[in-house]
């Protein structure tokens, strides 16, 4: 049975995002128009327990399209493998701060059946 699709957008903190002219909260905007269910995920969140990985996610409650008064809900402790399609949206420089939750995006969907190609996922 296929899932209905989840979007995860994972970004550089929130209080770093231009809410107004953010690129990524605008095609975030058009997918919740949509109807597809999105979550927003701190890039900072993503990590590794007990050989798990976790990212800490607010499924957006409303996105209207100036999107100074979108709403979040509270964050959730929550497995990468629980969404249909992650969007790693952060900003340069290339470096290990960029590279490593990247890494621990690809470590958590190794054993995912359904994607064929992971790269394509990260």
């Amino acid at each position: 049975m296929k899932r209905k699709p989840h979007f995860l957008w994972i970004t550089d903190p929130w209080e770093t995002l231009d809410l107004t002219h953010d690129t990524t909260l605008r095609l975030a905007q058009e997918a919740f128009e949509m109807g597809i269910q999105q979550s927003w995920c701190n890039v900072k969140s993503i990590g590794l327990h007990d050989s798990q990985v976790y990212l800490n996610a607010s499924a957006f409650i409303s996105l209207p399209k100036d999107r100074i008064q979108l709403r979040l809900a509270p964050s959730q402790t929550r497995s990468p493998q629980e969404f249909s399609h992650i969007l790693y949206r952060t900003d340069p420089p290339v470096d290990l701060d960029y590279l490593h939750p990247l890494q621990l995006l690809a470590l958590s969907l190794r054993d995912v059946k359904n994607v064929k190609d992971r790269k394509s996922v990260v």
